[in-house]
């Protein structure tokens, strides 16, 4: 089976090369056909579609972030009242970044169960599906306020519904969505998971001085690494502890299979800066678990992204009770506020990448380094303070995504469901 899907894979590539030429996208156009003929088999035949829970089609195993949010989507049914079933797209290209077995295991009794509600969510990025007996809204992210539309052609789509799971990204669609397309602003399925963290004994498998103060990023460098802009992270704790021994900074990442050559650039950088000594990058995969801990036992997290969609890694840190130090621009903003973070102001600038997808974006967000390596030290010196802005984030994001909250829009979405 891995060999077939590693066939297939090639000649998806060969077949989007080919497109290229043509003004065709192959990959998009068979992914979807892939997804049609599951959901063919998968639907039962001859029988009344439910109508009273949801669908949700995904790639169960990949590591990426569309497919991370079905699960958790996923996990958080579980805890409800509401029917749901899923299709696993088992996309053979996405093999070769996988999580584990024992992390999907807990789906494994919704795998074999036919797909019988008609309202179904899709996560997978740009794949629109049309399809004769079920209704699908499509999910999407976007991290800024132009280029969406140009990137994600099919967004709008074969679909009635589209889901956005933060205010920016709903505030976005609204403003671009073709008349008869409804844009519903979902609370993310965020679970807070209650560790108890031993700083001392989570630090040292990382061969992190437990007497520093550490500063923490978490992110993938297929997410385009610009927008994240780790530099600017790098940058900002260079002016801040220009000097001090005690500091460090580090980086957890994912991806490197694929963007490894981008871990060389920073490397470069810390020397540049003068930190290689106090900058750390782990490149390997942790359990969502030890991902928590790891985050758990840092002193902030800091993210100087130049856009977002949500920001699942400052919602962890909040969630352990780390302060953050983030940009006050995108969908993090629904959570990071002057009362629960410190907030990095910004100067929209236009957009500088190479990625792809953000070709057509026309500005972004560029953060002040002076104020977040000014914020960085006031957290150091006053951990008082830092640890009362922590606290209030994380009674916040304990009420916003609750499970009584999600599980209260999930049921209106269902009630107010368009169809076309």
């Amino acid at each position: 089976m891995k060999r077939m899907n590693q066939i297939v894979a090639s000649a998806i590539k060969h077949a989007a090369s080919l497109g290229q030429r043509f003004g065709l996208d192959f990959p998009t156009i068979a992914k979807r056909h892939r997804i049609q003929k599951l959901l063919e088999r998968k639907i039962p035949n001859g029988e009344d579609l439910r109508e009273d829970g949801i669908g949700l089609i995904f790639d169960l195993p990949y590591i990426s972030s569309h497919s991370q949010v079905g699960r958790d989507f996923a996990s958080k049914l579980t805890k409800t009242s509401i029917p749901f079933c899923f299709l696993d797209t088992k996309m053979p290209f996405n093999n070769h970044a996988c999580v584990p077995d024992s992390e999907i295991a807990k789906f494994q009794p919704f795998l074999d169960m036919p797909f019988s509600q008609k309202k179904a969510i899709n996560f997978m990025a740009a794949e629109s599906i049309p399809s004769p007996r079920i209704s699908i809204a499509n999910s999407i992210f976007w991290e800024f306020e132009s280029g969406m539309v140009e990137a994600r052609p099919s967004t709008f789509k074969n679909t009635s519904n589209i889901l956005a799971f933060s205010s920016f990204c709903a505030k976005y669609f609204q403003s671009i969505a073709p008349e008869g397309v409804n844009v519903h602003n979902l609370r993310y399925p965020f679970e807070i998971k209650h560790l108890n963290v031993d700083r001392k004994a989570v630090r040292g498998c990382f061969g992190i001085p437990v007497e520093s103060f550490a500063v923490f990023f978490n992110f993938d460098l297929r997410s385009c690494v610009e927008r994240k802009n780790p530099e600017g992270a790098m940058r900002a704790f260079a002016k801040a502890f220009c000097g001090t021994n005690n500091a460090i900074l580090v980086f957890k990442v994912s991806g490197a299979e694929t963007k490894g050559e981008y871990l060389h650039i920073l490397s470069r950088l810390a020397e540049k800066l003068g930190i290689q000594n106090r900058f750390m990058i782990i490149n390997l995969y942790l359990s969502h678990e030890d991902v928590l801990s790891l985050t758990g036992s840092m002193d902030v997290y800091i993210s100087l992204h130049r856009g977002e969609g949500l920001g699942l890694g400052m919602l962890e840190a909040i969630s352990m009770k780390v302060p953050v130090v983030a940009t006050e621009y995108g969908g993090n903003c629904d959570f990071i506020n002057a009362e629960t973070a410190f907030p990095v102001p910004f100067t929209m600038v236009p957009a500088s990448t190479d990625y792809p997808a953000y070709k057509e974006v026309k500005e972004w967000a560029e953060p002040d380094m002076n104020v977040a390596a000014q914020l960085l030290r006031v957290i150091r010196d006053n951990p008082e303070q830092a640890e009362i802005k922590a606290s209030k984030a994380m009674s916040f994001i304990e009420d916003y995504y609750s499970l009584q909250s999600f599980e209260k829009g999930i049921k209106e979405l269902i009630e107010i469901w368009v169809y076309r």
